[in-house]
């Protein structure tokens, strides 16, 4: 059967068309679909390789750590490189905010890479001493002896807190210029809840950048503040309405031990009482600083105590089980009545650091796990409150102080 005229042109027409349908395809093919396929490998093993960074850190081993970190910043570089092929999409609108997004990403991943290296390349040469070459040792042991080898940690990490904190600005900028909204419809993409988690991403490192940034002074000083090297004496008030109680504790590279109390007697609880307002602090200090060579002083009164005892439980004191339950007879928690019958009867200051003690010693013979990451943050709340004051003798740590307080 022969083709007419018309069918023949029709041909004709067909085949540029389907010509040019097969070069949009190759050319997708390569100018998108590969370039994309290579990315996306990569950062398949750049994720695998933080995976393996993050499971020797736990195990303590540093030193193949900081191998892992130098392998995964190189296939960090190879996913940029990779996906440099998509630069062209940046100019398309709408998608080309996700290419963008993609570079931020990836550069703020390499600073992070950065920020890990000079901290591990900072602690290889006191890996021994620390525990931190893979045997595990940094878990073994009292919780004090995990304390103190934070604290040594601590010591060594932050004469870098000055580099530490350049490569966080870079991160921050880059973080910064992702907008979480591209990402809220659809919510779930390939499975992942993408918006949530980069919402909580960002949020939980401006947390860790203010802390660093606005209390640095308190960071650089806090192995010192921690009695390391030299111990620390602080002066532990507490009070509320009618009550008022105190204790000596101190610090050894964060070990806390109580101190005789027998010595305190001679303090003129008056001369106490009439200087705890928040503006007086420092006078206290002086005060007492002439009389028990304290470090620094430490104020707590009853609602930080039952919001610290709301996460811990009831603690058996001096045969009496104290609760943060109502009791009846005062309408408030039972700790707080209880702790108002102990000081009627006198040997305040025996009773105040007995409990004190009694409380830190539960809260760090735990696993980290079961308290430390909910006490840190109602401690934080009831500082920032002002039911926890802090006043401590070097300015520099009060100005951190201060500032986190704000």
């Amino acid at each position: 059967m022969t083709m007419s005229k018309k069918q023949k042109l029709s041909v004709k027409k067909s085949i540029p068309f389907a010509v040019a349908i097969i070069v949009l395809l190759l050319v997708t093919h390569r100018t998108i679909i590969v370039p994309a396929k290579k990315t996306a490998a990569s950062a398949r093993l750049v994720l695998l390789s933080v995976k393996g960074v993050y499971d020797l850190i736990k195990n303590q081993d540093i030193i193949n750590a900081g191998e892992k970190l130098k392998e995964t910043k190189i296939q960090l570089q190879t996913t940029k490189t990779n996906l440099n092929a998509l630069a062209w999409t940046r100019k398309i609108p709408f998608f080309g905010n996700y290419y963008q997004d993609a570079q931020h990403l990836i550069n703020a991943g390499i600073y992070g890479l950065d920020t890990g290296n000079i901290i591990i390349e900072t602690l290889k040469p006191y890996a021994d001493l620390l525990g931190l070459k893979g045997e595990g040792s940094f878990v073994l042991g009292s919780a004090e002896d995990r304390i103190e080898k934070a604290v040594l940690t601590m010591a060594k990490v932050t004469p870098i807190i000055d580099e530490v904190e350049k490569k966080l600005t870079l991160i921050k900028k880059e973080i910064d210029q992702i907008n979480p909204n591209r990402y809220r419809h659809p919510e779930v993409i390939f499975g992942k809840k993408i918006y949530s988690r980069i919402t909580l991403a960002k949020n939980v490192f401006d947390q860790i950048y203010l802390v660093l940034t606005d209390g640095k002074p308190l960071v650089k000083s806090l192995p010192t503040a921690l009695g390391e090297p030299v111990p620390k004496r602080y002066f532990v008030l507490y009070q509320n309405e009618s009550t008022m109680a105190y204790a000596v504790f101190r610090l050894k590279s964060g070990k806390i031990s109580l101190e005789n109390p027998y010595y305190l007697y001679r303090l003129n609880q008056a001369e106490i009482k009439k200087r705890t307002a928040v503006e007086d602090l420092e006078k206290l200090y002086g005060y007492l600083r002439g009389k028990t060579n304290i470090d620094g002083i430490v104020v707590v009164n009853g609602h930080a105590l039952v919001k610290i005892m709301e996460i811990l439980g009831s603690i058996n004191f001096a045969g009496t089980q104290l609760t943060t339950d109502n009791d009846p007879r005062c309408n408030c928690p039972q700790v707080i009545l209880e702790l108002e019958n102990y000081a009627k009867k006198g040997g305040k200051i025996e009773f105040f650091g007995s409990l004190m003690n009694t409380i830190i010693q539960k809260a760090l013979g735990s696993s980290p796990r079961l308290y430390w990451g909910r006490l840190f943050k109602v401690v934080n709340e009831e500082f920032g409150q002002k039911h926890i004051l802090v006043y401590l003798g070097d300015q520099e740590a009060q100005k951190g102080i201060e500032t986190l307080s704000q």
